[in-house]
């Protein structure tokens, strides 16, 4: 038995049980003692994705998309930003 949207389900995914107005409707008693023992159950926390960051130079550009030239009279370089690329760890 499993539990899908607003109905109780088993293995053939034939319905036992739904939901109607907000209760838990079955004529077998197994099935609303299953409903009961699963709704008691503390759900799982999505565990955040692990990422990897790391600072790269990218070139600088305008609203256009064009690339920014340096300005020689200016001590930073314009021209060079500091970017962080977030690369998604996947579990393996």
């Amino acid at each position: 038995m499993k539990i899908v949207g607003d109905r109780v389900v088993n293995h053939r995914g034939g319905i036992l049980g739904k939901k109607v107005n907000g209760v838990w409707k079955s004529k077998d008693k197994k099935v609303l003692a299953f409903i009961a023992e699963q709704e008691a159950k503390p759900k799982k926390k999505a565990k955040p994705k692990k990422t990897e960051e790391k600072l790269e130079m990218v070139r600088a550009r305008d609203e256009d998309g064009h690339f920014i030239a340096d300005d020689p009279n200016t001590e930073v370089n314009e021209a060079w930003i500091v970017k962080t690329a977030k690369k998604v760890l996947n579990k393996k």
